[in-house]
């Protein structure tokens, strides 16, 4: 047996306070998510240190280890998800309680990584409100439990000391992958095992070292300075990237060196005589330590739950109320729920194993019947299955008019081959009784799709080519968009266009100067006239809270407006630019917007406009005073 360590413990404590208090959405706390890279490296280290000590002993059993993850994972993880079905069932609406399914589907099937991949960015905002979530470090985890113990014992049997050399080369190579794939594919880098494996790796090498360089490691532990500041220079690192990372930092790339190797110099050299490994060993830090499985578990869904049913951001109260909430559950499961299932002397590994099937098999199930009933929980009333079923109708008419897969495009689902597509791409006006002979162009995002129709709704033809989450500034292109650039490379090769308008969901740190200073000097030049629209306010969950109570929030969430006006008004404006204040197009002159008129629905989510919006969008776009004066130019 490995010689307990409180101070790994008391390490185990500093990863999960950060992640839970940056999922609380606390701003000192911005780089919190590096908790989830200490924790990688604890697991390759104490994996790897288990599995070669028991192989130098000859006592090895792939059953028994597979036997102990299952204890220490599965009980915890099923008592959580099985108190998430009835919450989930009960609050989510028709879409979310689908999406939940499809989880719980993925993490019984140790995927949900790929799933949440697939899904989205781990830093997206709707991702606050996915019970499950976080479930997508314990698939990576789960994944290296499966394939790592066989690679060891597979280079074991050949020549044992290629082992160290080998876990070298993985790691250098999975942490070029990362460094690489952080900027050109950031979601499928932030998420799958390829691209995580060299966190493992640092541990594992870790373990290698305190094992089979014990003299040389010695040395060092016992010369006080050098341990001390080893230990010192640990925790700097952790915390600098705990408080100074964010996530606009390319992750996990070199960056994510800064907390890995702070946690592989503490697990090396803080030991319990030096200061940084005695502060770790305090009953405080250990007692967050042994519970931290647990409170990583609760803290995601117990934050979701709420920001969904009260459509807000965690206030002072809420948000302390939640963590103490968390750490009473997490105490809770340890006592009753890990320890039980841990002590062989209770749960036989018959039962253990029985249980992990079962349980998978019950998660499995239900995901599917939440998925087979299209997310209509018998627990909602007649009038929340109706509004649903208006908002996903509105969905599918604006998915159908915006051209989704011919006109419009995404990363995924709407399209086998964009360049096939692209081909036969007829999304241009031919229609000689159109009200206007000049040909109109309109790119960007799913939000330029909005203005396309508005225009078409109102008689008016243009050439409409966009994708989603497409930027106006070509060099703003990510490789995990680069359906973006034949988007763009496409359009600009339409011969007739002139005016073109330009819209886009900026976010607030794209609101710079330079960025957008980019984007008119790259458009204004191509074109006669170019028309950028300003952002559009967003009412984050009011969609939501239509289908729960029938009323549509008059207050938006997020606006961007004024931010945007402020970075306009610093610029030098080509001439042959108009910008269109989208906010008050669709706000008027109301102090509050509207997201419904004469009790017809205007936006289809936070900020998408349905058929009957374009239409009156489009009709106050061209009622402005110089519009048609903007599109008749010669």
């Amino acid at each position: 047996m490995m010689e307990y360590r409180r101070e790994i413990d008391g390490l185990r404590a500093v990863a999960v306070i950060p992640v839970i208090l940056f999922h609380a959405g606390v701003d000192s706390f911005s780089g919190g998510f590096v908790g989830v890279d200490i924790f990688f490296v604890i697991s390759g280290y104490l994996i790897t240190s288990i599995i070669l000590a028991e192989k130098e002993k000859k006592t090895f059993s792939i059953i028994n280890f597979y036997d102990r993850r299952a204890r220490r994972i599965l009980p915890a993880l099923f008592f959580t998800m099985i108190v998430c079905v009835p919450f989930a069932w009960f609050l989510l609406m028709p879409r979310e309680l689908m999406d939940f399914s499809e989880s719980l589907i993925s993490v019984s099937f140790f995927s949900s990584n790929i799933y949440f991949y697939l899904e989205s960015g781990y830093f997206d905002t709707a991702n606050d409100l996915k019970p499950l979530l976080h479930t997508w470090s314990l698939a990576v985890e789960e994944q290296f439990y499966v394939l790592f113990p066989l690679f060891l014992m597979f280079v074991w049997r050949m020549r044992k000391r290629w082992i160290l050399s080998s876990i070298i080369i993985i790691g250098c190579i999975s942490l070029l992958l990362a460094q690489w794939g952080a900027s050109q594919f950031p979601s499928a880098t932030l998420y799958l095992l390829p691209t995580r494996a060299w966190e493992l790796m640092v541990g594992a090498s870790v373990a290698f070292y305190m094992l089979y360089h014990k003299n040389h490691s010695l040395f060092i532990i016992n010369h006080r300075v050098l341990s001390e500041g080893f230990g010192v220079i640990g925790l700097l690192l952790i915390s600098h990237s705990i408080v100074l990372f964010n996530k606009d930092i390319p992750f996990p790339s070199i960056y994510a060196l800064v907390p890995t190797v702070g946690t592989a110099l503490i697990i090396l050299y803080a030991s319990k005589i030096t200061f940084v490994g005695q502060v770790l060993a305090t009953q405080l830090f250990v007692g967050v330590g042994v519970v931290s499985y647990s409170a990583y578990l609760w803290h995601q869904p117990l934050f979701a739950f709420y920001r969904y049913q009260s459509s807000n951001e965690l206030n002072h109260f809420a948000l302390w109320l939640l963590i103490g909430i968390t750490f009473a559950l997490a105490y809770f499961s340890w006592r009753y729920i890990e320890k039980p299932f841990r002590n062989r002397s209770i749960v036989n590994r018959k039962f253990i194993f029985q249980f992990s099937i079962l349980g998978t098999l019950l998660f499995i199930s239900i995901g599917f019947l939440g998925y087979d009933i299209k997310g209509y929980s018998p627990f909602m009333n007649s009038n929340i299955e109706k509004r649903a079923e208006l908002i996903k109708l509105n969905h599918e008419i604006r998915q159908k008019e915006i051209g989704a897969g011919k006109c419009h495009f995404n990363k995924r689902g709407l399209y086998i081959d964009i360049n096939t597509f692209l081909e036969n791409w007829s999304c241009v006006p031919n229609d000689e009784s159109s009200l206007l002979q000049t040909t109109i162009g309109v790119f960007g995002d799913s939000h330029s799709a909005d203005k396309a129709i508005a225009l078409k709704q109102n008689g008016y033809d243009v050439a409409q080519l966009g994708g989603a989450g497409c930027p106006l500034e070509p060099s703003a292109v990510t490789a995990d968009k680069s359906y973006c650039s034949l988007i763009l490379e496409r359009f600009t090769s339409i011969k007739g266009i002139d005016t073109v308008l330009l819209a886009y969901r900026f976010t607030v740190d794209e609101l710079t100067k330079k960025h957008i200073k980019n984007i008119l000097a790259y458009w204004a030049t191509r074109y006669k006239k170019v028309l950028l629209f300003s952002p559009m306010p967003e009412f984050t969950n009011a969609h939501r809270n239509y289908i729960r109570s029938g009323i549509f929030s008059n207050e938006p969430s997020v606006d961007f407006s004024q931010r945007f006006y402020d970075v306009i008004n610093q610029l030098e404006l080509p001439s042959n630019l108009v910008i269109i204040n989208t906010k008050f197009l669709f706000c008027g002159s109301k102090i509050t917007c509207e997201g419904m008129l004469n009790g017809k629905l205007l936006l289809t989510d936070y900020g998408h406009l349905t058929i009957f919006g374009a239409q009156i969008f489009g009709k106050r776009l061209i009622e402005t005073a110089d519009f048609e004066a903007v599109i008749l130019h010669q």
